[in-house]
């Protein structure tokens, strides 16, 4: 009878833990979903490093909270350093930071803080630290260096659709360049037909023409009157 209820508390013990860490997990998925989807970059740059050492802080507490003889939590604490490269929205090179700040504190509180583990042990548990830095660390450059490409490929794309433009517009003014002959000025149409200017003019657009005499013409043509003073 004294088993059964043993067992029954260590069960329902089991089961708080793991309702809690769900919780802690899905806050935390809900956190990181909301900062990803911050469409300031202003607040987004100040909510990436609070909450990439918020996370430092929760898995150093409950790493203090665990027995000294509880060596288990430094998994966790792995998969939280490749997390923080690989999920948390940021450059690689801030998530450096909170990284290694977990892997110097996980590392001083196995040689300071736990017992019962040999040396072969112990050097394990660094090297797993300093590989899940490394994967990290891979796994971000990576993905920065593709958003770069990217990037470049998106920038080279508008330059051909902007040179592509020009070229289009270019081509209009060139369409719409008029054959006029240089000695009647007579110009051609689209079908090859020759007119005069004022009526191409006329019967392509709403202009009308007023007829008159520039001054140079005027002292060419009728010079008598251009000499004429003119009346007061």
């Amino acid at each position: 009878m004294v088993d059964l209820l043993a067992s029954q508390q260590s069960l329902s013990r089991i089961l708080l833990l793991l309702g809690v860490r769900l919780a802690v997990l899905a806050i935390a998925f809900g956190i990181i979903l909301r900062i990803a989807r911050l469409p300031d970059e202003r607040k987004f740059d100040f909510a990436v490093p609070v909450i990439s050492y918020a996370i430092v802080l929760l898995v150093v507490v409950v790493h203090l909270l665990r027995p000294a003889s509880f060596i288990t939590q430094y998994f966790v604490e792995t998969l939280v350093i490749i997390g923080l490269y690989a999920v948390l929205p940021a450059r690689w090179t801030r998530q450096l930071g909170p990284a290694l700040l977990i892997t110097v504190i996980g590392i001083v509180l196995l040689f300071t803080w736990h017992t019962g583990y040999d040396v072969f042990e112990k050097a394990a548990v660094v090297v797993v630290l300093v590989l899940a830095n490394a994967l990290g660390i891979a796994v971000g450059w990576h993905q920065q260096w593709l958003e770069a490409r990217v990037h470049d490929l998106a920038e080279r794309e508008l330059q051909s659709r902007l040179a592509l433009a020009t070229t289009t517009a270019e081509l209009r003014i060139l369409h719409k360049i008029l054959p006029i002959c240089a000695h009647c000025r007579n110009v051609r149409d689209s079908k090859g037909a020759w007119a005069e200017l004022e009526a191409y003019v006329h019967s392509h657009s709403d202009t009308r023409f007023s007829h008159g005499i520039c001054p140079d013409c005027m002292e060419k043509h009728y010079p008598e009157t251009a000499s004429a003073p003119a009346p007061e």
